[in-house]
C-alpha cells in the first residue's frame, strides 16, 4: 500500500474501520452467516473468480502440499536436507492443519485433507488478525477477525504499530511517518525468519531482520560436546528455557550450557557458581564452546543451502529456503 498523502494524519491513525461492517471485518459468526446466505455454490458465475486465485502461493504449508500432490519424489528428496528446526516447523504446521480438518469433518474420506482445503486453511490462517472485540461488546467467538485491508500492508520490523478498538471503530496507529508515494508498512510482530516463512510465506533477506534467531538443537550441542551423558546432566540440572543465538550473540542460558560443557571440571559446577556468571561472560571455556557451535551451525547451513540450490527443480519454496539459509549464514558469521 502506498501513501496518497502524508501519514499519519493529524489523529495519528493509518487506518480506521467500523467493526460492525461485515464487508470490512469478518468474524467467524459473520463468515458462517454469509456462507449460509449464498445459494449459488461454485457455478459458472463464480468460476472466473475461483480460477484467478494465486496458483503459486507463498504459504509454506500450501507449498508443502503442492509438492506432495505434484512431485512427491522432490519433497521426499528435500525433507532430509532441512535442518531439524525447519523440518519440525513444517511438520507442526501440517499436523495443525490436519487437526482443523478432522474437527470440521467427522468422517473424512481420506486421512489427507484435499489440496483445496489446505489452500483455503492457510490463506485464512495467514490473514487472521487477532483483535479483542470483546472490549467493544463482542463475545468469545468473535475475538478473531479477518481484516481484508491488512493484506495490502507489507511487514517491516523497523516500524511500530498498534491496534485499538474504541466506540465500535478499529484503528491502526503508528509512530512512523510517510510521504506521498512511499510504501506504508505495518509490523506483524517480533518474529524470526523461520516463523515468518511458516506463518506468512516470506523471509527478510540479507540479515536485515533484527528479530532473527537460531535455536541450537540437542543434536547441535551433542555434536560439539561429544558426551551424551554430560549434556543430559547439564540440561536436566539447569532446565533452561531459552537457548538461542542472535546477531548480538548467545543467550544467557546458552552461555551457561557452554561454560558447563567446556569447563575443565568433570563435574557440573554448583548452580550458585553458574548463576553468578555475567551474561557477557566470554571466559576461555565459553569462547571455545561458542566457536565450535558457530562453526558447526555454519557448516550445517552451508550444506543445506548447497543441497537445496543443487536440486534440479525450481519452485518459490526453494527460493524462500535459500533466502532463509543465506540470512542464517549472515547471522552466524556476524557472531563469529
Amino acid at each position: 500500500m502506498v501513501a496518497r498523502k502524508p501519514l499519519p494524519s493529524s489523529n495519528g491513525y493509518l487506518l480506521s474501520i467500523k467493526v460492525d461492517d461485515p464487508r470490512l471485518v469478518l468474524t467467524p459468526s459473520r463468515s458462517h452467516y454469509l456462507l449460509n446466505q449464498c445459494p449459488c455454490g461454485f457455478n459458472e458465475y463464480w468460476k472466473p473468480t475461483i480460477n484467478k486465485r494465486a496458483q503459486d502461493p507463498q504459504d509454506v504449508l500450501v507449498l508443502f502440499f503442492f509438492h506432495l500432490k505434484f512431485n512427491p519424489r522432490m519433497i521426499s528428496t528435500l525433507q532430509p536436507l532441512l535442518p531439524m528446526p525447519l523440518a519440525f516447523a513444517v511438520k507442526s504446521r501440517t499436523e495443525r492443519m490436519h487437526r482443523a480438518y478432522r474437527r470440521l469433518f467427522a468422517n473424512p474420506e481420506s486421512f489427507d485433507p484435499p489440496l483445496d482445503f489446505a489452500w483455503a486453511w492457510s490463506v485464512v490462517n495467514s490473514r487472521c488478525v487477532y483483535v479483542n472485540l470483546r472490549l467493544w461488546g463482542g463475545n468469545n467467538n468473535e475475538n478473531i477477525a479477518i481484516i481484508p485491508f491488512f493484506d495490502f500492508f507489507n511487514h517491516s520490523p523497523d516500524v511500530s504499530v498498534g491496534i485499538e478498538v474504541t466506540d465500535g471503530v478499529l484503528k491502526v496507529k503508528t509512530d512512523s511517518s510517510y510521504q506521498i508515494g512511499e510504501q506504508v508498512f505495518i509490523n506483524y510482530g517480533k518474529h524470526d525468519n523461520l516463523f515468518l516463512l511458516c506463518e506468512y510465506g516470506f523471509c527478510i533477506p540479507g540479515g536485515k531482520n533484527p528479530c532473527d534467531v537460531i535455536y541450537p538443537t540437542f543434536g547441535n550441542l551433542l555434536s560439539i560436546s561429544g558426551s551424551t551423558q554430560k549434556l543430559n546432566l547439564v540440561l536436566s540440572a539447569l532446565q533452561l528455557p531459552s537457548i538461542y543465538l542472535t546477531m548480538e550473540g548467545p543467550s544467557y542460558y546458552l552461555i551457561l550450557i557452554l561454560f558447563t560443557l567446556f569447563t575443565s571440571d568433570e563435574t557440573i559446577p554448583p548452580l550458585g557458581v553458574l548463576y553468578s556468571l555475567d551474561e557477557d561472560d566470554r571466559s576461555p571455556s565459553v569462547q571455545h564452546g561458542l566457536r565450535l557451535l558457530l562453526n558447526h551451525l555454519l557448516e550445517e547451513t552451508e550444506k543445506a543451502l548447497e543441497s537445496v540450490t543443487a536440486l534440479d527443480y525450481y519452485h518459490a519454496f526453494i527460493g524462500l529456503l535459500s533466502i532463509l539459509f543465506l540470512s542464517r549464514r549472515v547471522l552466524l558469521k556476524s557472531t563469529i
